[in-house]
């Protein structure tokens, strides 16, 4: 098995209608069950549906009243909701981060006072043995070959898990209007125990990872990719997040303690004045950094108004 370690480019180009991605593994009846029967000790319940009557997608809270997802998932609705068990929760505001496809959503009452993740801000083995990674999502199942695996049009809104090793990283990667630091991981099935893929609803679901014991949010899933000449037109073999440590301060400076009523009037101005606009076909450029290759990716989230990414080959 023939891993990267290192991804510095990705060249994004319009290809057809966007839609966001779920998680695709080869076991779906562990993908289906609490992971904690399988040894991972993530907080199963403190994942959440974002936007469920407009495609939507997936979210990570992050603090009492805050929720972490994409920002191509947050604008799918205005303003942006949550599902909590049987009820729906509407975002009080919306923060975009100006460059990266990254969105915090603010509520007016402690709606994760179940628990919610702590941040990862550690780095990035380049090369074996990598960070394991925990990803969770409510998209479509699909189907997996050893290399790559194929997205189908089943199995929504069922929450599913599956593992993947952390194996590169890219910086100043645009995708759409988003310029983005990432990690990426690559599809191997068998490499970790419940190897996963994405498919359609799964943006701006977690990327989790084991830091001394804790389980903390290191990526949101925002692309997936095809690199190997031997993956099939319509399956992927590699998958894009935006990486947390790399936006961590962005969020801590996002998130006010204590979070009072004034807090949230405040935030409310700050994100009327300062949200980052996404409307109509995105600015399409290469990024090129070092003399590593450009590799394609694509968007996970569906928006009926908007598009869904490839590169060029």
């Amino acid at each position: 098995m023939n891993r990267l370690c290192r991804i510095v480019a990705i060249n994004v180009v319009l290809l057809f209608p966007m839609r966001s991605l779920g998680v695709v593994v080869g076991n779906y009846t562990a993908a289906e069950d609490d992971p904690q029967n399988y040894g991972y000790s993530i907080a199963w319940n403190q994942i959440y549906r974002v936007n469920a009557s407009a495609g939507g997608g997936t979210g990570v809270p992050v603090g009492l009243y805050w929720l972490l997802t994409a920002a191509h998932v947050a604008d799918d609705n205005t303003p942006p909701q949550v599902q909590v068990g049987l009820t729906t929760y509407t975002a009080a505001n919306v923060f975009y981060h100006p460059q990266a496809d990254l969105a915090l959503l603010q509520f007016s009452s402690p709606v994760f006072s179940s628990g919610y993740y702590p941040l990862y801000t550690g780095g990035f083995p380049n090369s074996a043995p990598y960070l394991l990674g925990v990803l969770v999502g409510y998209g479509y199942n699909g189907t997996v070959s050893s290399t790559y695996y194929t997205p189908s049009t089943g199995g929504h809104n069922v929450k599913r898990w599956g593992t993947n090793y952390i194996d590169g990283i890219a910086d100043n990667v645009v995708i759409g209007s988003t310029t983005n630091n990432v990690i990426t991981m690559a599809f191997d099935s068998g490499d970790s125990a419940y190897e996963a893929g994405l498919a359609t609803y799964d943006s701006g679901g977690p990327v989790l990872v084991n830091d001394g014991g804790t389980w903390k949010v290191a990526g949101i899933n925002v692309a997936v990719t095809k690199l190997r000449d031997t993956t099939p037109s319509g399956s992927f073999d590699h998958i894009v997040a935006v990486r947390i440590p790399a936006y961590a301060a962005w969020i801590n400076n996002t998130i006010p303690e204590p979070q009072t009523t004034a807090l949230l009037a405040l935030s409310a101005l700050v994100a009327s004045l300062g949200r980052f606009k996404r409307r109509g076909p995105p600015r399409v450029r290469k990024v090129v950094k070092g003399q590593s290759p450009t590799y394609p990716a694509v968007y996970l989230a569906r928006r009926t108004r908007r598009h869904y990414y490839r590169s060029s080959f």
